[in-house]
């Protein structure tokens, strides 16, 4: 039975885009694509997450009632250069061209890869997005979309939105706790910069309770409904609005260059990181700053990888990364930081600074 918990609709300079957030795909999916009257439809789809016999079934029943062809990315996929040339090599055998559309369902990587090939092939085509993690359900992809390149992350990228995306909550039964708490972290972001405490005090609940199956449909609507203000405000990236989400990221980056680290452990890593910065600077109370901390304190029973970070943090080494990072500019280092109302950016932040924050960082890790 299809249950639609929410609608939300986005406004965007060059695309109305629609986030559904509910139970059951398939009917929604289905609609769209016969109102689109699109000449050809490409189903792309993750080859583990088509391994799910709830994946299988559907995929079956999308390709026999709107006969749609379908391309497995096997292995892990890599949202890399080289990948983008494989995938656009696959889809040249098929007709496809600017009236097309291309139905894909998987995680964060395959819809920010997926998505980016939408943008420039043919100059953009339609792209459906069913997003399957609660990673890349909470953190749906607005606005725009990146490749990595050369080993730095998403250093090539697009302004573009999937004209729909779906956030089917019965993809989540199948996840580990592992991969609910990684989704969970992009959510606490999100509640970091809004201010939105309702949103925080549900983050915090499941942490505590672990009950992680059956995740309220209000987690993913209130999360998107975060990003949407941010990315709204600022679509092109332009006046630094859109900067907020990307809230830790910045260390985040660093510590993914370990495959043993995954996206969400790394964000809330970067987070811990860039409180104690705003600290440094007095730009957040100690009061909010021992609040991170203790939603830190949640996640890290769930995500504990102090180690491998701790090892990875040291300043020579950090600098070195940092120095090519987006945010920065003529050489200064500049943190996107949590502050009192809500999210800032600290700029021109000094080398001894950053150097006494890995020591508190480390020793702060270490205790606990």
């Amino acid at each position: 039975m299809l249950l639609i918990h929410e609608t939300i609709r986005i406004h965007l300079p060059r695309v109305n885009q629609d986030i559904v957030v509910g139970n059951n795909f398939i009917p929604v999916l289905t609609k769209f694509i016969k109102d689109g009257q699109f000449d050809q439809l490409l189903l792309v789809v993750d080859a583990k997450v088509h391994e799910s016999p709830r994946v299988k079934m559907m995929a079956g029943r999308l390709k026999r009632s709107l006969k749609i062809p379908l391309i497995l990315l096997a292995d892990t996929i890599r949202k890399d250069y080289n990948q983008v040339g494989r995938v656009l090599h696959r889809m040249r055998k098929f007709p496809l061209s600017r009236q097309s559309c291309l139905v894909v369902i998987g995680g964060g990587h395959l819809g920010d890869l997926m998505g980016f090939i939408a943008s420039v092939y043919m100059r953009g085509i339609t792209m459906v997005y069913v997003p399957t993690t609660l990673m890349s359900q909470g953190d749906s992809i607005i606005g725009k979309v990146a490749i990595n390149f050369m080993g730095e992350k998403n250093l090539i990228g697009s302004f573009y939105s999937p004209r729909y995306t779906i956030c089917d909550a019965n993809f989540l039964d199948s996840l580990s706790p592992r991969q609910i708490v990684c989704g969970l972290v992009e959510v606490w972001k999100h509640a970091i910069v809004g201010r939105h405490t309702s949103l925080l005090g549900k983050v915090e609940h499941l942490l505590i309770t672990g009950q992680f199956t059956k995740l309220p449909l209000d987690i993913i609507s209130e999360s998107l409904t975060v990003k949407t203000h941010f990315v709204k405000s600022d679509p092109y990236d332009a006046n630094g609005h859109h900067r907020a989400l990307s809230l830790g990221h910045t260390i985040a980056n660093y510590l993914e260059r370990d495959p043993m680290i995954n996206h969400g452990e790394a964000v809330a890593y970067g987070i811990l990181f860039a409180a104690l910065i705003a600290r440094r600077m007095q730009k957040l109370k100690k009061s909010r700053l021992e609040s991170i901390v203790d939603t830190f304190g949640l996640f890290h029973r769930y995500v504990e990888k102090d180690r491998r970070v701790v090892k990875q943090m040291t300043s020579s080494n950090l600098l070195a990364v940092l120095s090519m990072d987006k945010i920065n500019t003529r050489g200064c280092y500049n943190f996107i930081i949590p502050t009192d109302s809500g999210w800032g950016i600290a700029r021109n932040v000094g080398v001894e600074l950053i150097k006494d924050v890995v020591s508190d960082f480390v020793a702060r890790v270490n205790a606990l």
